[in-house]
């Protein structure tokens, strides 16, 4: 039997989401603010320092205080931090 090159290809496709998948899993970011003990997502966010609205954003607590108050896409959590 002679094998063609298409025939190769279609044995590799099913490992190609697998790989993709593992490599989108180890580029996974570092949580924003590791020590973070509290996330509130989704939030809308009115700063006292003028008239905005800061809507989709998450603030992060930390001992209690905030820590950040960021958009929420640009947020990654940590394992231990509650939502």
């Amino acid at each position: 039997m002679i094998r063609t090159k298409r025939d190769a290809r279609s044995r590799s496709l099913p490992v190609l989401p697998l790989s993709l998948l593992l490599a989108n899993l180890a580029c996974a970011p570092e949580p924003t603010v590791p020590g973070a003990d509290l996330a509130i997502v989704s939030a809308t966010v009115l700063p006292m320092d003028g008239e905005r609205v800061l809507a989709d954003h998450t603030v992060l607590v930390e001992n209690g205080r905030i820590a950040a108050v960021l958009p929420a896409a640009e947020v990654a959590l940590g394992a231990d931090t509650a939502v």
